[in-house]
């Protein structure tokens, strides 16, 4: 990781595929940038950024990882990914929500599509219902099949285009 690269910041390449990852730092050239869409993957659970960077990329999408909420807004504006999968609790309890708030207020990534996969994931629907129907979020329960998060994944992204 180059020395001005937070240190809760890392990206996985198509390399993930032969099952090497590649950690590099936000002004990476990107070879593979016409590739597969860019998703960028907020959580701070190492096991769901473990199976995401593993599993993405060998899907044939791109991945960078934020572990929490902190600074995520600035990342999604930088990257600018095709979708953002975002954690709800985070450093508290909303954490999530407050990204999507961010997110939402920046023109440069308002459409940017947002997939909650939480534990909390009901919770959230119920309680924070209009608010996600006016932002456009949509969500998912962990523990998921990842055939069904591919799923998701490929309809959000398509609903932007």
């Amino acid at each position: 990781m180059h020395k001005n690269t937070p240190p809760h910041a890392f990206f996985y390449s198509l390399a993930a595929a032969s099952q090497r990852v590649e950690m590099d730092d936000a002004n990476n050239n990107r070879s593979d940038a016409s590739a597969s869409h860019l998703i960028a993957v907020v959580d701070d659970d190492p096991s769901i950024r473990k199976i995401m960077g593993y599993l993405l990329p060998g899907a044939g999408y791109r991945v960078v990882m934020w572990t929490r909420a902190t600074g995520a807004a600035a990342m999604i504006e930088r990257e600018r990914p095709a979708l953002v999968i975002l954690d709800i609790k985070m450093e508290h309890e909303r954490a999530g929500l407050d990204v999507l708030r961010a997110v939402r207020r920046q023109s440069a990534t308002t459409a940017i599509p947002i997939l909650f996969v939480s534990a909390w994931a009901d919770s959230l629907v119920l309680d924070e219902r209009d608010e996600l129907r006016a932002a456009r979020a949509d969500t998912m329960l962990k523990p998921f099949k990842f055939r069904d998060l591919l799923e998701k994944i490929g309809e959000m992204i398509a609903s932007r285009n």
